[in-house]
């Protein structure tokens, strides 16, 4: 067991966590039903509970199943997410999972709280378990699929404000089993519905009617209309406070994703030298265009390599999520389940591949950069922020950029003429530590 550690305990925001921490000391549930029920008798922490979405088929180490999926409530602004599923499991472990956002350290704690022995020792919880850190990360991030299919999700389909079940799909009667027959006993009877509040509005996300709708032109279409049909197909996935769980808690971990990314990008080493040359991703200059000096060209893979692997790699990305989601859901012949490759455009594939260049040189992987389950995604996309503006958010995050010489307004020319005098600089200070490190080798030997 591991103290609980300072990142979480020197946390600005004392959000959820720490008020879930004080509320089990004051109230000492010895189980995670009695835990549940105190928490709904709460104002405030019913007020948690009512935003959650369900699982049915898990991926996490939680087992789930369609007639007791796995509950993730995520709070008003996702900084705290808590996990649990309806009763112990295989190995007869009863745990609740956290995930807590540290403003002040722009970075996420993963922490257990075991109730397998009844009331939990909330000073002394098990911090970063390895058993989570093996599919989130050594720097840690929920995983969480990008917009807009979420498979073994319940309302795994968004598109237009509202979460979708396709009538015909085996999610549909996946669901309707999990009304009738689980909605209101075990763990979930204490979860919140809409008829328990008086607003409906959380984070843009009210509760206002959804109707189904038809794609009438070309699914790669820019400017794609649709129509509303008169008898839907679908039903709508909602909790308390959302009628499209799913993207609300994407859209809700995206710029604190955003901030972690900032963060790594500013530990290392040279990442000032590369200021100007992120703000050109940002931009979507041409990095080509006197961005890097020839001698960092050559320190990595060439740009057209990346570039080829990030077309194939994003394309066998959307295959798997299109097969995932088919498995449970269904989607019209006309009604675009997901963003295909072609829909992304050229403009995703440049940023993504100018990115992973200048990572390359600065030595900072994209594994895990983004929330996907596979390590090696490369899709940021949400409801309400392309992967094009969010990466620019990044950089954003990271770099405070200087416009002074600029008129205030940067542009490729000005930025590349930046980039390549710092870079250059950069260059010149690491041939010079080469070269001294080359004499002093030299001295060993003789």
């Amino acid at each position: 067991m591991f103290l609980v550690s300072v990142l979480l305990q020197s946390s600005a925001n004392a959000f959820e966590c720490q008020k879930l921490f004080d509320f089990i000391k004051k109230n000492k549930p010895e189980s995670i039903d009695l835990l549940l029920k105190k928490m709904s008798e709460n104002t405030e922490f019913k007020r948690f509970l009512g935003h959650y979405t369900l699982v049915h088929k898990s991926k996490s180490l939680q087992n789930a199943t369609h007639l007791e999926p796995r509950v993730i409530v995520y709070g008003e602004d996702a900084k705290t997410i808590m996990t649990f599923i309806n009763r112990a499991d295989v190995h007869d472990r009863d745990v609740i999972e956290l995930s807590c956002w540290s403003d002040s350290a722009s970075a996420f704690e993963f922490l257990e709280i075991d109730f397998s022995n009844g009331l939990p020792p909330i000073d002394r919880l098990v911090s970063k378990p390895t058993s989570c850190l093996e599919c989130h990360g050594q720097d840690p991030r929920p995983n969480f699929e990008a917009y807009n299919t979420w498979s073994g999700m319940f309302g795994s389909l968004s598109r237009l404000g509202c979460s979708y079940i396709n009538k015909k799909s085996k999610e549909y009667i996946y669901y309707n089993e999990y009304l009738k027959m689980s909605r209101n006993s075990g763990r979930y009877k204490y979860l919140p519905d809409t008829t328990e509040f008086t607003d409906h509005t959380t984070s843009g996300y009210g509760l206002a009617s959804c109707v189904t709708h038809k794609l009438v032109q070309d699914r790669g279409a820019d400017d794609a209309q649709y129509e509303t049909v008169v008898e839907p197909s679908s039903i709508q996935f909602q909790n308390a406070f959302s009628k499209e769980p799913n993207a609300q808690l994407l859209d809700l971990l995206t710029p604190l994703n955003s901030k972690r990314i900032a963060r790594m990008i500013l530990s290392q080493q040279y990442s000032e030298a590369f200021r100007y040359a992120m703000h050109g991703v940002g931009l979507s200059c041409d990095l080509n265009d006197g961005f890097i000096p020839d001698g960092l060209q050559t320190r990595g893979s060439s740009f057209f390599t990346l570039e080829s692997d990030t077309i194939e790699t994003v394309g066998a990305e959307y295959l798997s999520r299109e097969r995932q989601f088919l498995e449970f859901n269904l989607a019209d012949q006309d009604d675009p389940i997901s963003r295909a490759p072609i829909n992304f455009g050229l403009k995703y594939i440049k940023t993504i591949s100018q990115l992973r260049y200048v990572f390359e040189r600065m030595g900072l992987s994209f594994n895990r950069l983004t929330m996907g389950f596979d390590s090696g995604s490369f899709d940021f996309s949400t409801n309400n922020a392309t992967t094009t503006s969010i990466v620019s958010d990044i950089i954003n995050f990271a770099y405070a950029i200087d416009t002074s010489t600029s008129d205030n307004q940067p542009t490729c020319e000005w930025l590349a003429v930046q980039s390549h005098k710092a870079l250059s600089a950069l260059k010149l200070n690491l041939d010079v530590k080469k070269s001294v490190a080359h004499i002093d080798l030299s001295l060993i030997h003789i």
